[in-house]
């Protein structure tokens, strides 16, 4: 199975297992940017209930971008359990649908949470998995707890060559901006001014 949209028929009274593979382009809706992520994957299972169908698993990925600190790769998994609940019902918008539960009282939020509706005989995880994952994304990209970044000062990847520019005094301010002189070298193109 390499799709999330799930036939209602498919679904056992002891309940449907689900691993699935997508590509992230394929759950991004339309209006929004792209995440810098490759696959997404989604594991759980959905069981029929009274009126509504429950899944539980897990929606995962990993993100791919340049560490923010030395501009190097960096590579950060997500894994997010999830809970949702289906219910047959007209199509929700559910931005909109966020705005009202914020104004709900919190009892009556928590409640509403995680609630999805389907039409006809098809329940689509494509939307809760791409909320999930994108609720999720890293606000910022660390190749390695240990990363030192790039100097203030010279520019020089503290990771891989040591510089001395520590020995200057903080008090002194530098005449130019020579922070970003380490990236001359990554972009030559670039004019001098």
């Amino acid at each position: 199975m390499d799709t999330l949209e799930i036939q209602l028929i498919n679904i056992p009274d002891h309940g449907l297992s689900l691993d699935v593979v997508v590509s992230a382009d394929s759950l991004k809706p339309k209006e929004i940017a792209p995440l810098p992520l490759d696959k997404i994957q989604v594991r759980g299972t959905l069981t029929p209930m009274v009126e509504q169908f429950l899944f539980q698993g897990v929606v995962s990925g990993t993100f791919a971008h340049q560490c923010d600190r030395c501009l190097e790769s960096a590579v950060v998994p997500v894994s997010v359990d999830v809970t949702w609940t289906f219910e047959e019902g007209p199509e929700k918008d559910y931005l909109q649908q966020w705005v009202d539960e914020a104004e709900m009282k919190n009892d009556d939020a928590e409640e509403a949470m995680g609630i999805f509706t389907f039409q006809g005989t098809t329940i689509d995880l494509t939307r809760p998995a791409w909320d999930e994952i994108a609720l999720a994304a890293p606000t910022k990209y660390i190749c390695s707890e240990t990363c030192e970044g790039l100097c203030p000062v010279c520019g020089v990847d503290r990771n891989t060559k040591p510089c001395n520019c520590e020995e200057h005094n903080e008090e002194e301010t530098p005449t130019s901006n020579s922070g970003f002189a380490g990236l001359k070298d990554m972009f030559p193109d670039l004019p001098e001014s």
